[in-house]
């Protein structure tokens, strides 16, 4: 996933992009479009893009060795991210 396209549609890019499921992809544009996006325009900003930490690392839970796979383990249902970025140049 590269981008959504916001309510005024305005391309918000995911950078770098992630690799999700298509439920999870539909979640996150859901979440961009419908939460995130409108807090940011609250305050009146406006968001230009999602700064991903990871969307797939296939590691344990918590780093601990016997514990269960991490969803971001799974390569779909997980997405860490690191910044909002905004039109004017910052970043939250």
């Amino acid at each position: 996933m590269d981008a959504v396209l916001s309510a005024d549609g305005r391309r918000i890019t995911l950078s770098p992009t992630a690799a999700l499921g298509c439920p999870m992809a539909e979640a996150v544009t859901h979440w961009i479009r419908e939460d995130v996006a409108p807090t940011i325009a609250a305050m009146g900003k406006s968001l230009r893009g999602v700064e991903t930490l990871d969307s797939f690392a296939c590691r344990r839970r918590n780093g601990v060795k016997d514990a269960k796979i991490s969803e971001d383990g799974l390569a779909k249902n997980a997405l860490d991210v690191r910044a909002f970025k905004l039109t004017n140049g910052a970043a939250i």
